[in-house]
């Protein structure tokens, strides 16, 4: 109203999204220990209340992280006491439990680090999947870093559910992955026999371990390789399903929107089934991997149906849709591949590239 004293105005929602949300440091230990130091109490000799001496400070080496986002923030560390020790350290991204390795990568600064690409959870006796990046204390190691980045990673797997370390894999190989992504990865493939808690050890960083922990099967509430791909009705271009957008692609909707995961999973082809949100992604790797999905579709063909899903309800990326909801997923992107009857035969979590879907596809016979 251009006659209204009253200043217009209109709530907009905002949506931020931390696409890297975590400091990324190295395991810093120091050990000290207390005395009753001087003669004198802190209330004074003499005094009824409890003696409580006042002792030397105790200093540990220094402790790199790193913001790696472009606004300043800041990191606060409580201590409570009583206590008889404590440790303090970078939980999630980073895992550097141990010593300081001297990495034998040149160009690193500082101590290598190893950076986890993959889900916490889900992760079950067979074969497992293990993606990892690199660090060192300027952050995570992209292609353009200064470090010369290894083709090839070599490791092996042992226990860390107690203090003695037994190794269960004696070698592991992993190649160098990352066509069309900033970050390089490498994807750690082996066979693990019983649940409990491991760590793999690279030989490029001996002293540095990065855990994972295998599960009872039952435990885990979404597909695994083996099991038969449960139907949905995925969101199409005739019948959005209360979706809007069905597909976040930023230069336009991708082609996988035609059939839904039902009918793909009656068509008597193998099934590639992508759940991911090229816009909204918190891995950064939804929008590489379904561009790289769509290339390998091209020059599939029809020998696989090829379905798309995208994780939110709107744009606000406030509430999941109904396909993430129906897998009971927390991570994404997931891509999962079944047979020609429908039976998951083998799933990428959280970061691959074209070369990597090209391969798996081509172990299950989609070529």
């Amino acid at each position: 109203d251009p006659y209204s004293d009253r200043v217009p105005y209109k709530a907009f929602g905002v949506n931020l999204i931390a696409d890297q949300p975590f400091w990324q440091g190295e395991e810093v230990s120091f050990s000290f220990s207390l005395g009753t130091g001087g003669t004198a109490t802190f209330f004074g000799n003499g005094s009824n209340a409890t003696p409580f001496y006042i002792v030397k400070s105790a200093g540990g080496e220094d402790a790199y992280i790193t913001n790696l986002g472009d606004m300043p923030s800041w990191v606060t560390w409580q201590i409570t006491a009583p206590m008889t020790s404590f440790s303090l350290g970078i939980g999630g991204l980073v895992a550097a439990c141990g010593g300081k390795s001297a990495s034998t990568i040149s160009g690193v600064d500082g101590s290598l680090q190893l950076v986890k690409r993959f889900p916490n959870s889900g992760l079950v006796a067979g074969d497992v999947r293990l993606p990892i990046s690199l660090a060192d204390k300027t952050g995570v190691l992209s292609a353009s870093s200064a470090a010369k980045l290894p083709q090839t990673l070599t490791g092996r797997i042992v226990t860390a559910d107690s203090d003695e370390r037994e190794t269960v894999v004696a070698s592991v190989t992993a190649e160098q992955h990352g066509k069309n992504l900033s970050v390089p990865y490498w994807p750690f493939v082996f066979a693990m026999e019983k649940v409990g808690t491991y760590a793999l050890v690279l030989d490029v960083a001996p002293d540095v371990e990065l855990t994972f922990q295998i599960e009872e099967r039952e435990n885990v509430l979404t597909p695994l390789n083996g099991d038969a791909l449960p139907p949905f009705d995925t969101p199409t271009v005739d019948d959005n399903r209360g979706v809007d957008p069905i597909c976040t692609k930023p230069e336009g909707m991708c082609p996988f929107h035609s059939v839904t995961l039902t009918d793909a999973l009656k068509s008597g082809k193998p099934v590639v089934y992508l759940i991911g949100t090229p816009a909204y992604c918190k891995t950064g790797t939804c929008a590489p991997g379904l561009d790289a999905l769509i290339d390998v579709a091209e020059s599939v063909g029809d020998s696989a149906v090829f379905v798309h899903a995208d994780v939110y309800k709107d744009k606000t990326a406030t509430v999941a849709a109904p396909a993430v909801q129906a897998y009971k997923l927390n991570y994404e992107p997931v891509l999962y591949i079944t047979d020609a009857k429908g039976i998951l035969v083998n799933r990428l979590d959280a970061v691959f590239d074209e070369n990597e879907i090209r391969s798996v596809l081509a172990a299950a016979g989609i070529s």
